[in-house]
């Protein structure tokens, strides 16, 4: 069961991991912390594909990869009235305060690591994500 991720980039100062797999709100992604030797979590978002409408609501995720009309109007109702929710959906991960900077702690660049289901961690770094458009994890 592994979880295919895309780098997406909303602005300058804005990067964005994405997955539409159908296990990727099961997937926990975590950071390193600055001040300990812990690891920190990175919230998840079910976000558009023109990134207008977000939702925390992870419950949701079936639904609304489906492209469920009835699913978007329930979790964006004022997106019918004002801009369009674009579909795909993706589950979104912002780690934008700490994919170009270097950890304090560590002086090198920030890890992160990614968490299935089963508790499998895969570590990585937001450069060795750099080469390629898509990564698989597991």
């Amino acid at each position: 069961m592994g979880l295919t991720v895309y780098r997406r980039y909303a602005y300058d100062d804005v990067a964005l991991l994405a997955s539409t797999d159908l296990v990727a709100s099961e997937w926990q992604l975590e950071v390193e912390s600055a001040e300990a030797h812990e690891w920190r979590p990175v919230a998840a978002v079910i976000m558009d594909s023109h990134m207008n409408w977000s939702t925390s609501d992870l419950s949701r995720w079936e639904p609304l990869r489906r492209g469920d009309p009835t699913a978007l109007r329930e979790t964006f109702p004022a997106a019918s009235r004002v801009v369009p929710a674009g579909v795909p959906l993706a589950v979104m991960w912002n780690i934008s305060g700490w994919y170009a900077w270097q950890n304090p702690r560590t002086e090198r660049a920030f890890r992160f690591r990614f968490t299935d289901p089963r508790g499998a961690n895969f570590e990585f770094s937001y450069n060795d994500l750099v080469r390629e458009r898509e990564h698989v994890f597991g």
